[in-house]
């Protein structure tokens, strides 16, 4: 049985997701558009608990390679460390350096320090306004980008991107596409749709992880009792608050059942349809 108290963090859990997903779907969205698009390479999508980022390259004047890393917080004062740390481990794994840095805190509150080399955004999700504290620290083309985001947070390809780490009730509106898809449908062909689009809209990530990764939450969530399957076909839900009530209960339960502890703390449980 799942308390208030449980289910109230797992809906905070959720909402903070949610809002990373979106501020990281419109910086996607911007990043790859028009010519200045085609010349940026996406080098990593991922994510935590706590934190969600985009990590690319891209060409400059004279030749030179150029980096950025756009990171979207719960609270920079208490994760920045963790940051920073990700940051040098995505530098030297793509050979990059000197990457442009910027972080968007989404707890809404006031920020208390401008923190060194970072072009520091603070958002709230209850009135969706962003403003920036130290502009011109990441350079004109991140700072371009993330004009763009703060102009209109709904130029975006929400749910996506893809990444693995990604919270599961995420890969889930990847899966029915936001709740677009809804009634009976061939698990097969739910999978084929949700895995093209997600290969598509990553980085750094093969079709096949993918595949494994989505069947893996789609049969969490039948083997949990969230979604309700027969002879091949699922039954996507039509409403999503319900549903998601629904899905950060059972899912959530059957999860802890098998030895997880918390949203990201679990394994492929692959099934073949």
């Amino acid at each position: 049985m799942v308390t208030r108290k449980e289910m109230s963090s797992r809906r905070q859990e959720y909402a903070n997701s949610l809002t990373r997903q979106r501020i990281i779907s419109a910086v996607y969205f911007n990043l790859k558009k028009g010519d200045e698009g085609k010349e940026r390479t996406l080098l990593n999508i991922g994510g935590n608990r706590n934190s969600s980022w985009i990590f690319y390259g891209s060409q400059v004047p004279q030749g030179r390679s150029n980096s950025c890393f756009i990171s979207v917080t719960d609270s920079t004062e208490a994760n920045m460390d963790s940051l920073q740390g990700k940051l040098s481990d995505l530098e030297r794994k793509y050979s990059r350096d000197n990457s442009a840095k910027v972080a968007v805190d989404i707890s809404g509150g006031a920020l208390k320090a401008v923190h060194d080399g970072w072009e520091i955004y603070s958002y709230s999700p209850e009135n969706k306004f962003m403003k920036n504290y130290n502009q011109g620290m990441a350079g004109i083309e991140a700072g371009n980008i993330m004009g763009k985001v703060w102009e209109n947070l709904e130029w975006s390809i929400f749910p996506y991107p893809y990444f693995e780490d990604a919270n599961p009730m995420i890969k889930f509106l990847m899966l029915n596409d936001n709740f677009f898809l809804n009634g009976k449908w061939k698990i097969e062909n739910i999978l084929q749709r949700a895995v093209s689009l997600c290969s598509l809209f990553s980085a750094d990530t093969t079709r096949d992880q993918v595949r494994l990764d989505l069947s893996s939450v789609l049969t969490t969530a039948i083997k949990s009792g969230a979604l309700v399957s027969r002879g091949g076909f699922i039954t996507m839900p039509k409403s999503e608050a319900g549903f998601t009530r629904t899905f950060l209960s059972k899912y959530m339960d059957y999860e802890e059942r098998l030895g997880k502890t918390t949203l990201f703390d679990f394994e492929s449980l692959k099934i073949n349809y």
